[in-house]
């Protein structure tokens, strides 16, 4: 049972976990085209011309990427030059100095385009502190390192501001390695899912052993009224209706031999197979000999048939099995 629970589970998180990945991949033509860069200082004071630490936040739509960048090393990208420019305005009737720092980054990753920074916006360099505590950061996407913006020293003439790239192709998401694993999950998946179906128990008939077992318990009532005739008849009979309702099998057409052939093909054990040969060979002295069991064998007799009832409940029906031909070459169904 913890088998087949086990199987359940992974297969529904194999699944789930597919799907997760599958929406998380963007097809072509997906509304990715904005790009949104924030930037947050790490620390409230800060001296002109210095290389600052900052965070800076890329979202692609439903992608971000965080990384934690250290100018002039950065984390995802590496520098291919740097540039700096300076000026002093007055805003908001303070004297406010202004530093642009530019940075040419080329991806360390495939699949992204370079792009450039401009930063940063100083409060009066004679306090040193930030206006607000915040830094004006804005990053410019290059195709390449000569469409740098203007002012770095480089041309601008095809320089694209807040744009990502074109989205993939189906084609160049069918040969990511991302999309691979999730077609191997979900194939993973639904193959465990199907050897789960393949292998469970089946029966003919709702809970074979229960309806048993029930009859059994109405034989012990003609005990109770002291008939062992009428207890024996209804012993065998729940015996016969848990082979035909379990297995699909007719225990008036095999014999002894070939029934126990029969059980010991579905799986019963060697102990529970000694114990119903005893209990057929009675069987068989009560069919042609007219023979009636004594109270103390039928208490004997009783606990086999239970004893192989309870058995069969980690049983399986093999229909193959129950379809084989009888000694005398008929088909038993």
């Amino acid at each position: 049972m913890f088998r087949v629970f086990r199987g359940t589970r992974l297969s529904l998180w194999g699944l789930a976990c597919a799907c997760v990945f599958l929406l998380g991949i963007p097809g072509k033509g997906s509304a990715l085209d904005e790009v949104t860069y924030e930037a947050m200082l790490d620390k409230e004071k800060a001296k002109v011309g210095e290389n600052v630490q900052y965070l800076v936040t890329v979202n692609f739509g439903t992608q971000t990427m965080v990384p934690n960048i250290t100018p002039p090393s950065f984390n995802q990208f590496s520098v291919i030059n740097e540039y700096q420019t300076s000026q002093t305005k007055n805003e908001d009737a303070e004297h406010v100095q202004v530093l642009k720092k530019f940075w040419l980054l080329r991806p360390n990753e495939p699949g992204k385009l370079s792009i450039a920074a401009a930063i940063i916006t100083y409060q009066d360099p004679t306090t040193n502190l930030l206006k607000n505590g915040k830094t004006q950061v804005q990053f410019i996407q290059v195709e390449s390192a000569e469409n740098a913006p203007a002012g770095t020293g480089a041309s601008a003439e095809k320089t694209k501001i807040g744009k990502t790239a074109a989205p993939p192709t189906r084609e160049e998401i069918w040969a990511q390695p991302k999309f691979m694993a999730v077609v191997g999950g979900v194939i993973l998946a639904v193959a465990v899912l199907l050897v789960w179906v393949l292998r469970r128990p089946r029966t003919r008939g709702p809970a074979a052993e229960d309806t048993a077992l029930r009859g059994l318990e109405q034989a012990i009532r003609h005990a109770e009224q002291e008939n062992l005739q009428a207890y024996y008849a209804a012993l065998t009979r729940a015996f016969l209706d848990y082979l035909q309702n379990k297995f699909g099998i007719d225990g008036n057409v095999l014999g002894t031999e070939a029934l126990l052939a029969r059980m010991k093909a579905f799986g019963f054990g060697p102990d529970v197979l000694r114990e119903l040969e005893t209990f057929l060979k009675t069987a068989d002295k009560a069919k042609f000999g007219g023979y009636v069991p004594h109270e103390d064998e039928m208490i004997v007799l009783h606990g086999i048939v239970k004893k192989f009832i309870e058995a069969g409940r980690r049983i399986r029906f093999q229909p193959a099995l129950a379809k084989k031909k009888t000694p005398r070459g008929e088909d038993e169904d």
